[in-house]
């Protein structure tokens, strides 16, 4: 009989893996650090910025932006916040379309909302 197979010594063959190369997900995917990511790049353009907790019946998240008297509110969609791979970086998009323009030219109490597709007014 084996040794190994009888216990009385460890096995010590290598144990042989596969390794899946799949398609790795966006950078940052986790929600709350891609909401954090976007208060800081506001905060860039704006003295206050806060994160308001997600609403579960509207799928979005809300961060109020604040300068001096004037508030404007970012809703960003959980479709935006769960984009895969294919989508660009998060904060990348909203860098690139300027979302910290969009809001300065926006009137106070605008929203603006922030989609796989890009921003609009609501």
């Amino acid at each position: 009989m084996d040794p190994e197979v009888a216990g009385s010594k460890p096995v010590t063959h290598p144990i042989p893996f596969v390794v899946i190369a799949e398609k790795s997900p966006m950078p940052g995917t986790n929600p709350a650090m891609i909401l954090d990511q976007i208060r800081v790049y506001l905060l860039e353009g704006f003295p206050q910025v806060t994160i308001v907790q997600a609403d579960a019946k509207t799928g979005t998240a809300l961060i109020h932006v604040i300068n001096g008297r004037a508030t404007r509110m970012v809703e960003v969609t959980d479709t935006f916040l769960d984009a895969n791979a294919a989508f660009p970086d998060p904060v990348d998009a909203v860098r690139r379309w300027d979302l910290i323009k969009t809001l300065k030219d926006a009137e106070s109490g605008s929203i603006v909302r922030v989609t796989t597709s890009g921003l609009r007014f609501v």
